[in-house]
């Protein structure tokens, strides 16, 4: 084509277009108009032939949509049969009837046997015997068609996977064998040893039935507490699942799946046999590897077999005063190591300590600590100065945490004073609130024997006491919702995660930065300060409410699962569980005390509340004082919140339920007042209503007042703002 245009002459722009409006001249209007038409006769001609094959198509698809819908309706029907026969296979009814037809096949056996006397021949026994082999006939005639209906609803090869089925249909075909060859044999010898097989064969199909239903009621009784959570659900899910897989390689797969799930392990890298590399990476970044953890476990099995003797109250009393007397130097007994089979003795190096003396009073007070009744209202009215400093060196010295922690007393003492001091004045979180928290922490310790349950060593309770006493520290008494809708500094700081968490941890950890002379982790190693800090953060992280339905569902999934192990692998679980707990546990104290807790944690609420209003902010649930109904309020906190929190608890420390019917009590109490608090509501409401119409009247003779002093000027630039002004407030 480019040759062509390069040989032919060039051709002048003029010429071309008179050439062309020469041919348009050349072109008349009613030959134009034929073009036109005889166009558009065209293109309706091609729209009539693509609509008739659009409509052919259609109508092919549409018979064929027909026939994929008669097989899909087909397959459905199926699938429904399938799924009521096995529905009804699983329930309670068609199991009684199973076990009643058993029993009833097994009793009518024992009345043959007795009827039959070989000795003797007469008509009537004979008929009652021919009666009851009959009746017999047709109980192993129905187990047969249960056997045979269970086939199409499993499938053959998933129903006989279980061994318990294939000697149960092994068992009931030689019955009927025996039965119906029992018609023929005519020797007496025979006809008893016959009798004699069938009812072996019985009592081991009743055997067999109940094994079945044992299982089927453990399977009832796994979800005691509470709804399923979603781990739940998925775990079911898999394991009937693994009942209609036929393959024994995805069966395998599908239980891999199930024991990822509940064991929590869904994140974990999956090292091969070369895995030695990959491990440095891991412990760069996750700081312990598999090698380690197996070195602690073997030093853990060590520690185990020693057994310390119990050192006296007596042989610790000192005589000195937290504030004015010179402490008393004292050596803490070493541990005496019992040592079990070939286990070496480890002698701990001694560590002595400058142990403070509680006073008769504060002594006085804490005979009831471990109790859930302790008075801490009362304890705070008494104005003794350092309440959390007492408490922490009290329950330091009962758990023997000094030795184990290489700390002297004086430093907890002083480190415990600063930080109930940097405890602000709310109404709730206050140094009032973490004292209750660190004494109802050693409460699941002591009382709810916890130590023993998770096997806690002396670091262990030592970072639980502190962690209880640090959880709040310079709380605002404003929390997170309010923190991000506010935007505040802590939000931006820490990204909307848990801001008010994090800076608990943060101010405590600066604190004992910049000031080493109170800094309690001193005297632990490296490792095992990294590990007590990250415990902290844990623990104090899992406090925020926002965590607080996901940490239950995880605890459920792993207490559904076979590996829950509250010693070993569950055990940072269980602790972040347990501060939660004590953090929420106002509901689980007497009511007088829980009362108190009650109206102090809605006046701070409100306060809140208020804020919110005046800044145009979202009120927060349960911050708002004309709605909020203080006894409603309770029992629902109650019922969703801390109830199936401690239910799911009891789990692993059974102590609990021993204190569970105290929530119903204190929801029964609540109740009493519901009516009481929806009439102060009423009352508050028709009181707000009178000073928002008031506040609306003022603002409009506001409005009338600025409108009629503009209209006393002829231009907008005569009017005097500063008369208004002072005019509006005088009005005002």
């Amino acid at each position: 084509m480019n040759s062509q245009l390069q040989g032919s002459p060039q051709l002048d722009r003029s010429q071309l277009k008179q050439s062309i409006d020469q041919k348009n001249k050349d072109i008349s209007p009613n030959t134009s108009r034929d073009m036109m038409n005889k166009s558009r006769n065209e293109e309706q001609k091609s729209a009539h032939n693509t609509s008739k094959n659009t409509q052919r198509s259609k109508r092919k698809n549409y018979f064929v949509s027909i026939e994929q819908k008669s097989v899909i309706e087909n397959m459905v029907r199926k699938i429904d049969k399938v799924h009521y026969l096995r529905q009804f296979f699983e329930s309670k009814l068609f199991n009684n009837y199973v076990i009643s037809l058993t029993i009833f096949y097994t009793i009518l056996m024992f009345c043959e046997f007795s009827i039959d006397d070989p000795t003797e021949n007469f008509s009537n026994v004979q008929g009652m015997l021919l009666i009851l082999q009959y009746i017999e006939i047709v109980i192993i005639s129905l187990i047969i068609l249960e056997i045979l209906l269970k086939c199409y609803a499993y499938g053959i090869k998933l129903y006989f996977k279980q061994r318990v089925n294939i000697i149960d249909a092994v068992v009931i075909s030689l019955s009927l064998i025996l039965v119906l060859t029992d018609q023929f044999i005519t020797q007496s010898s025979a006809k008893i040893i016959s009798k004699f097989f069938r009812i072996f064969f019985r009592f081991l199909r009743l055997f067999i039935i109940l094994r079945k239903m044992k299982n089927t009621n453990k399977k009832a009784l796994e979800y005691k507490f509470g709804d399923k959570t979603p781990i739940e659900k998925i775990l079911a899910i898999i394991d009937n699942l693994k009942q209609l897989v036929t393959d024994d390689h995805y069966y395998r797969e599908l239980e891999w799946a199930s024991q990822m799930i509940s064991s929590n392990k869904l994140y974990e890298p999956i090292l091969g046999k070369e895995q030695k590399e990959l491990e440095q990476w891991m412990q760069q970044y996750d700081g312990k590897s598999k090698i380690e953890i197996k070195e602690e476990k073997k030093k853990e099995e060590v520690k185990e077999v020693q057994l310390e003797q119990p050192i006296k109250k007596e042989e610790n009393k000192q005589v000195s005063t937290p504030a004015t007397a010179t402490p008393v130097v004292t050596a803490a007994p070493a541990p005496v190591a019992v040592t079990q089979h070939i286990v070496p003795e480890v002698v701990e190096e001694q560590f002595i300590y400058q142990q403070i003396e509680t006073s008769p009073q504060v002594e006085n007070y804490f005979e009831n600590l471990d109790s859930r009744e302790f008075m801490v209202f009362e304890f705070f009215k008494e104005n003794l100065g350092k309440e959390l400093s007492i408490l922490l060196n009290y329950l330091f010295e009962q758990y023997q945490c000094f030795q184990a922690w290489k700390l002297q007393p004086e430093v907890l003492y002083h480190f415990s004073d600063i930080i109930q001091q940097k405890y602000l004045g709310n109404p709730y979180h206050n140094k009032i609130h973490a004292f209750d928290v660190t004494q109802t922490m050693h409460f699941f310790l002591k009382k709810c024997n916890f130590v023993q349950i998770g096997k806690l060593n002396k670091i262990d309770i030592g970072t639980v006491f502190v962690a209880a006493a640090i959880h709040d520290v310079e709380h605002p008494g404003f929390n997170n919702p309010f923190q991000m809708n506010a935007k505040t500094d802590l939000a931006i700081l820490y990204n909307d995660k848990s801001p008010l968490e994090n800076h608990h941890l943060s101010v405590t950890f600066k604190l004992l930065r910049d000031n080493p002379s109170i800094n309690i982790f001193e005297g632990i190693d490296k490792k095992t300060y990294k590990n007590v800090r990250e415990t902290l953060i844990q623990m104090i992280l899992k406090t925020d409410m926002n965590q607080h339905f996901t940490s239950l569902a995880q605890l459920k999934g792993r207490l559904a699962s076979n590996e829950f192990d509250a010693k070993a692998a569950d055990k940072p679980l269980c602790l972040n569980t347990l501060l939660h707990a004590a953090d929420v546990s106002n509901p689980f104290k007497p009511f007088h005390i829980y009362q108190e807790w009650t109206h102090r944690v809605l006046n701070e609420f409100w306060i809140q509340g208020d804020v919110e209003r005046s800044r145009g902010l979202p009120i927060s649930y349960l911050c708002d004082r004309y709605t909020t109904n203080i006894a409603k309020s309770q029992i629902g906190f109650i019922d969703f919140i801390v109830q199936p929190y401690f239910e799911t608890i009891c789990q692993f420390i059974p102590e609990l339920l021993n204190y569970m019917p105290l929530f119903e009590q204190n929801k029964q109490e609540w109740q009493t007042y519901e009516e009481y608090y929806d009439r102060q509501l009423a009352t508050l409401q028709a009181q707000q209503k009178k000073l928002e119409e008031r506040t609306k009247t003022i603002e409009d003779k506001k409005k009338d007042l600025t409108i009629s002093q503009i209209d006393k000027f002829s231009t907008p630039s005569q009017i005097n703002i500063q008369q208004i002004k002072t005019q509006s407030q005088q009005q005002q």
